[in-house]
């Protein structure tokens, strides 16, 4: 919790610099004003704000009660929920693909899951990393309405403000003493990390679907899972690794071929 409302905080602050500076380009713009705002329009956002700070909470929290490996490959499958949930929203075809790669990540998963055992820390970061691939999923399909009438910048600094505003209460009532070094690189973390990146995958959104952007993002584990065995001595196992491939398989998969494409087909 103290975590992440630390890189919040550190991210709002270099957005809202960001937003500052390109206001001098444009004169008379509001930097933090919402273009038409009205309660329909501020509500949105602080739906996705709080679907943000859950995302990004349950993120962590798979990483602490798992691993760096196990919560990363649970998270990857955020794509495939992306592809399943997208066409509920934009009243599109359902791929057939889209379908089998969903049962294969499913595959990959059972596989890296440990024994069903609700007390199993194991156990609880995998369900955990699902819950925020499955959070971040429907909040990339929720920024794409919204991208092209604030902008990235402000549609990030807009929904970090309210993450922190939700976990700030929370995290006000921690002990923390963090040495110098741990700030910084909470600081980098929110800079960085959060702040410049969270607004470049949204501001992706405007040419590019949600599920595409999303493959984008399926690297992630591979280069997560890689970083960690270098730092943190943290080697993946071998199931965790069949599994991981299998997801990233899926992910990787094309998905062009729509369900009512294939009736027609038949009766043909």
């Amino acid at each position: 919790m103290a975590t992440t409302a630390g890189r919040l905080f550190f991210s709002c602050l270099f957005l809202g610099l960001a937003l500052l500076i390109r206001r001098r380009g444009a004169a008379g713009a509001a930097p933090f004003g919402i273009p038409g705002a009205k309660g329909k329009t501020t509500l949105r956002l602080a739906l996705l704000g709080l679907l943000l700070a859950f995302h990004w909470w349950s993120f962590f929290e798979a990483i602490r009660l798992s691993s760096v490996a196990l919560g990363l490959l649970a998270f990857s499958t955020f794509p495939l929920f992306t592809a399943l949930i997208d066409p509920l929203v934009s009243r599109k075809p359902l791929s057939a693909f889209d379908i089998a790669k969903a049962a294969l990540s499913m595959a990959g998963v059972g596989i890296v899951a440990p024994a069903f055992d609700l007390g199993d820390p194991q156990f609880q970061g995998l369900a955990w990393g699902m819950a925020s691939g499955l959070s971040y999923a429907v909040l990339s399909i929720g920024n794409r309405g919204m991208v092209a009438r604030l902008g990235s910048l402000k549609l990030a600094f807009s929904e970090q403000a309210f993450a922190l505003a939700f976990l700030l209460p929370f995290a006000l009532g921690l002990e923390l003493r963090l040495t110098l070094a741990e700030l910084s690189l909470l600081a980098l973390l929110g800079l960085v990390f959060t702040g410049l990146s969270h607004s470049l995958f949204i501001d992706s959104l405007k040419v590019v679907r949600p599920q595409a952007a999303s493959l984008a993002s399926a690297l992630e584990p591979v280069y997560g899972i890689l970083f960690s065995a270098l730092l943190l001595g943290q080697s993946p196992r071998a199931r965790e690794v069949a599994g991981g491939l299998l997801i990233i398989a899926a992910i990787a998969l094309p998905g062009k071929v729509p369900l009512g494409s294939l009736k027609k087909e038949k009766k043909e």
